[in-house]
Parts: structure tokens; C-alpha cells; sequence
């Protein structure tokens, strides 16, 4: 059916305000309903209680669908659930069981703002991240002026906005993509800041519109870009900086100063197994499908791949350990090699090592901020990763038991020609140098 509406009464459970629907599908296989694939979360079971263990999937998620509106419930509360689909999507509407029928506009929610089409969940998420935000406000605040001429270097940042309310003479932002500056043009008009702020599309434009005795004094940015897929990339904001150095002031201060890429050993509770061999399944060996796709990985497929690990669980083998700085104060020049050795700290099976970043905002460590872990990292336990990024991957493509007899050897290289950063990293058994 390409159009189908249901309706359920429910009652609530507790006193709460009801903002999701949360939902996955059991997919019952044989008539007598003995064989059942299910992309229930690990808490609840599917229809059968025979399996001890619920498989892990990635290739079938579960889904969070957000009500138009919040409704605030009372425990016990008679409800109504209006479910709904066409031949794409699903969409819900909840209300009160004594006014369902005055309410009962379930139109299919259709964004009519922009911002969640210019933008993912992760990255509205992390433009609502009160801490992340408190770090940018308070180092504006200190920078800017009313005689500040600003540069921001983002996709679809709200810091330029920012800059101009805090009182900025003037502000450029260059974003170079369609959908996300049609957003920021929207929050400029809406709190009426159209004379000090101007967006630009690209660097040309800039050229056309700085006047030569005002330079650029401040330039900053999260910084975010669309096409950054790893964390790292975002230093396209350097390359920017570098490419209109001529109309920034020789005193000019660049938020951030810098980032840092940091490293730790992990062992995965489940991730692992997206590149792991079958070897068989359901008594058929798929040694020949298992090279074929091992030897195609190894042509087509990055050793780092970006994933967003608070999805993924994993425990700390090692400590985080810092293998790349940038200093965005300086100019791009010259390939950077950084190698080194870490000890193992831990014991279980390596799995790869996470890779993240830490923005360095302005030489103050409580501006830092980091992609990664968000509490202070304990060995052989969970670890709490920064939910508005996503981290890289380095797997090792076989898998190690490691100890504290073990260490982890970096190589890094980073090529300025085309912003490459390469990793390799080795296990190696403890040398009697390491020890010293």
C-alpha cells in the first residue's frame, strides 16, 4: 500500500513530556513463528524468548522519529498514537484521548526552514551543545570589539552571527555551500544584522569587498565543513586563512590556534566485525568470497574510516596519545613525519586505534574542544565519546591479544600538496628501551 494511517491507544507509564517515537520491526520468516529477525535494541526482546543472545546488526538500526510537537503527559494518561506512512517514510502524531479529534492535524512534517535539510542530526546536535558553545562565546567575547573586523571560515556557522551581536564593526563569513548560507542569511535577517554582516561565497567575493586600510583583525571558525568527512579535514579552515592572508592584518588573532590529533587503542565490543572475514556460514565456508573481498578492501578501502564511536561501544587498551599538531598561525608549507611508541596499558584484543582531534581555541586549556573522549579515559572500561562528531578508525587488519608486554608504534605523514594525513600503526612486543 503506498498510503496507510493506523491509530493505537496507549497509556502512559510515568509523568514525562513525550518528544519520539521510538521504533524498530520484528520480521517473523516461517508460519509457525519460530524463526524471527528482529533490529530490537539489546533491552528488548523479540517475540521469541528461545535466543540467549541477541545477534548484533548495523545493517538494520532501530529509529527515532521526533513529534511535531512536545506533549506533556501525566502518569496514566489515556493517549493517541496516529501512526502513518507513504511510499518513503513514516511519520507520527500523538495527543490526548479527550482532544485527538480538535487536534488531530497529522499533515506529514515537512521542513520548511532549511535548516534540517542544509543540516544532519549530528551537527544540529552539536550547534546545541551548551558546553561546546559556552567555549566559543567566551573567547569571542574577549576578542572582539567594536573596531573588530571579522572573518568566519565555517559551513554554516552561527559564530558569525555570534561575533556581530557581541558588537563586531564587521563581519565576512565565506560558506561556500547553497543550502547552508541560505540558513545563516536567515538568522541575519531575523535578528536584524544585515548591516555589519555580509556572506560570501567564496574567496573571490571576499576579494571584492575588503577595503584595503580595513583589514581583516579577527579571524575564527568552529571550524565545520560540509565535505569533511574525518575530523582532521577540517583544517580546510588553514587553507582558507592561508589563501586571503593579503586582506588579514599582521595582528590579526586566529581562533583556534591550532589542533592536535590524539590517538588510543581500543578494543571494540562489536565494530570489529564490519571488516572481519565470514570463514562460514550456516555450514558453508566462504574462504574464496572472504579473499575476494580482503583483497578488493585492500585496494579500494582507507585503513581510517570515520564512525561515530558513542554508537559503538569499546574499552581503552591504552592512554590517548598525541602523534600531530597544527599551528594555524603559521604558513603551509613542508611535509610533516611524526613517529613514536606507546605502551599498552591494558589487556584484551586490539582491535584498531580511534583517531579525534582537539581544537586548541586559544592557548586556554578550558577552551579546548575535543572530539573525543568526554570523561577522563580508565583502562579497560568504556569509553565516553563526544556524541556531535564523528571519530576515525584504524583497523588493524588481524586481530592481536595485547597485554602490558606490548606496545603501539605510529608513523604519521601529512602531505600540505592535498591535506592528506597518512596513519600506520604496529603492534610490537616490549623492548627493554620502552621500559626505560
Amino acid at each position: 500500500m503506498k498510503e496507510r494511517s493506523d491509530v493505537l491507544n496507549l497509556v502512559s507509564s510515568d509523568d514525562g513530556v513525550a518528544q519520539v517515537v521510538f521504533m524498530w520491526w520484528d520480521l517473523v520468516m516461517d508460519p509457525d513463528g519460530e524463526v524471527i529477525l528482529s533490529c530490537a535494541p539489546i533491552w528488548a526482546r523479540p517475540l521469541t524468548d528461545n535466543n540467549d543472545v541477541l545477534p548484533w546488526r548495523d545493517h538494520w538500526m532501530q529509529a527515532v522519529y521526533y513529534l511535531p510537537k512536545e506533549v506533556p503527559v501525566q502518569k496514566e494518561e489515556k493517549l493517541v498514537l496516529m501512526s502513518q506512512h507513504d511510499e518513503y517514510s513514516f511519520w507520527f502524531h500523538l495527543f490526548r484521548k479527550d482532544h485527538w479529534l480538535e487536534d488531530g492535524n497529522c499533515e506529514h512534517p515537512i521542513c520548511g526552514c532549511g535548516l534540517h535539510v542544509a543540516f544532519g542530526r549530528t551537527r544540529i546536535g552539536a550547534m546545541n551543545d551548551a558546553d561546546r558553545n559556552y567555549k566559543y562565546v567566551s573567547v569571542l567575547r574577549e576578542y572582539v570589539t567594536s573596531d573588530s573586523i571579522c572573518l568566519c571560515l565555517s559551513d554554516g556557522s552561527l559564530l558569525g552571527p555570534l561575533a556581530a551581536r557581541l558588537g563586531a564593526k564587521k563581519v565576512y563569513c565565506i560558506d561556500g555551500k547553497a543550502l547552508t548560507r541560505h540558513v545563516i542569511q536567515d538568522y541575519i535577517k531575523h535578528n536584524s544584522l544585515q548591516d555589519r554582516m555580509v556572506v560570501l561565497n567564496n574567496i573571490q567575493e571576499l576579494e571584492a569587498v575588503v577595503e584595503p586600510h580595513n583589514k581583516i583583525t579577527l579571524v575564527f571558525g568552529e571550524p565545520h565543513f560540509v565535505t569533511a568527512v574525518l575530523p582532521w579535514q577540517n583544517i580546510y579552515f588553514w587553507y582558507l586563512k592561508n589563501e586571503v592572508s593579503q586582506h588579514i592584518s599582521m595582528s590579526a588573532k586566529t581562533l583556534p590556534m591550532g589542533v592536535t590529533v590524539w590517538a588510543m587503542a581500543v578494543q571494540f565490543d562489536d565494530l570489529w566485525k564490519i571488516r572481519a572475514p565470514l570463514h562460514s556460514v550456516e555450514g558453508f565456508k566462504m574462504t574464496d568470497f572472504d579473499k575476494l573481498i580482503e583483497s578488493s578492501s585492500s585496494i579500494a578501502d582507507s585503513p581510517v574510516e570515520p564512525q561515530p564511536l558513542w554508537e559503538y561501544p569499546c574499552q581503552a587498551l591504552s592512554q590517548p596519545f598525541r602523534i600531530l599538531d597544527f599551528i594555524f598561525t603559521k604558513l603551509i608549507e613542508d611535509p610533516v613525519k611524526t613517529e613514536g611508541k606507546v605502551i599498552c596499558e591494558g589487556s584484551g584484543t586490539c582491535h584498531g586505534i580511534a583517531l579525534w582531534v582537539e581544537w586548541d581555541l586559544d592557548g586556554n586549556p578550558k577552551h579546548a574542544i575535543s572530539t573525543g573522549p568526554k570523561e577522563t579515559v580508565q583502562i579497560n572500561r568504556k569509553v565516553v565519546w563526544d556524541m556531535h562528531t564523528r571519530q576515525g578508525v584504524y583497523f588493524f587488519q588481524k586481530h592481536r591479544l595485547v597485554d602490558t608486554a606490548c606496545t603501539f608504534s605510529f608513523r604519521v605523514l601529512f602531505r600540505p600538496q592535498n591535506g592528506d594525513i597518512q596513519f600506520h600503526f604496529d603492534i610490537n612486543p616490549l623492548s627493554p628501551e620502552d621500559c626505560n
